[in-house]
């Protein structure tokens, strides 16, 4: 239990710190990679918003999937509010049997009857 080393054990010793070293630099150049990843990504991303680097095909290529987006929403909405009427209208038209039979009416509901019951239509009478 001396107070020096042995050569394994400063040899093994050099090596630890060699390679704490190269640890340590290695952690410093992934840090360095990650920024540097990262600022591309941002500048790629601002340019993209900016439209920097498009041809103008794929601005309009762009504008064009955008518009499509719009009118799809756009055509989901009217397709809800198209449902929502004819659900109304078979209720009211469901509404009006019953008070037909209730009344003393029987058999099938006329056409000019349950065009009544639409609220988007008004029956034509002069047929």
């Amino acid at each position: 239990m001396g107070c020096a080393m042995s050569a394994e054990e400063r040899a093994a010793l050099a090596r630890s710190k060699l390679i704490e070293k190269n640890l340590k630099e290695d952690g410093i150049q992934a840090a360095k990679d990650i920024k540097l990843l990262l600022l591309a990504t941002f500048v790629k991303e601002v340019g993209r918003k900016m439209g920097c680097g498009q041809s103008a095909e794929e601005r309009a290529a762009q504008l064009r999937s955008k518009q499509i987006e719009k009118n799809l929403k756009e055509d989901k909405l009217q397709a809800a509010k198209d449902i929502k009427l004819l659900l109304l209208g078979l209720v009211e038209l469901r509404v009006r049997r019953t008070e037909m039979a209730t009344q003393g009416r029987t058999g099938r509901t006329s056409e000019t009857d349950a065009l009544n019951c639409l609220p988007w239509q008004t029956p034509n009478t002069s047929y």
